[in-house]
């Protein structure tokens, strides 16, 4: 018995195709470029009411993609609660982004459990794919005229996040 092996152009002719494919196909790491117009979506909340990023426009507004079997995003969620309550009022949200598969009620229950105080959302593969998310946890602070000024990919050093906000606040972009 012989083992035909293919011309070497059908193979490069094969890779080239999945190549493509799999570019096509996934999400980038890069995520959403910076300077751009972070795109609209809107969201079931696990209190039952929808929200989306225009309810917010003109505030400086940070996207948190989390679960919650990621390790390293309940590690934050002490600093992300400091952070929603240093900025309360018109200036500043967090909209936390649940990418968690299955029973929204169990969001809810994790939730509630550890007394998150900003919204959270149940997150729709269309957001996930606009977003580029591709790893968690992953951030996007946006500034109050809908743009991109800041994306956090892994884990988020507290002090950055906050210089961002407050520059984003003042109206200068960090």
């Amino acid at each position: 018995m012989s083992i035909r092996i293919p011309p070497p152009v059908y193979v490069l002719a094969l890779l080239a195709a999945l190549t493509a494919a799999f570019r096509f196909l996934s999400p980038s790491p890069e995520g959403v470029g910076l300077g751009a117009a972070a795109p609209d979506f809107r969201l079931a909340g696990i209190d039952g009411r929808s929200a989306s990023l225009s309810d917010h426009r003109g505030r400086v507004v940070l996207l948190d993609f989390w679960a919650t079997w990621c390790d390293t995003c309940r590690s934050e969620l002490p600093m992300l609660k400091a952070l929603h309550g240093k900025y309360p009022g018109k200036d500043f949200q967090l909209l936390a982004h649940s990418v968690d598969e299955g029973n929204p009620r169990e969001v809810a229950g994790f939730t509630a459990a550890n007394a998150l105080p900003y919204p959270v959302l149940i997150a729709d593969y269309a957001t996930i794919r606009r977003y580029r998310v591709s790893g968690l946890p992953a951030k996007f602070l946006i500034g109050r005229d809908g743009v991109i000024a800041a994306r956090y990919i892994g884990p988020s050093d507290a002090a950055r996040l906050e210089t961002d906000i407050e520059k984003l606040i003042k109206g200068a972009h960090p």
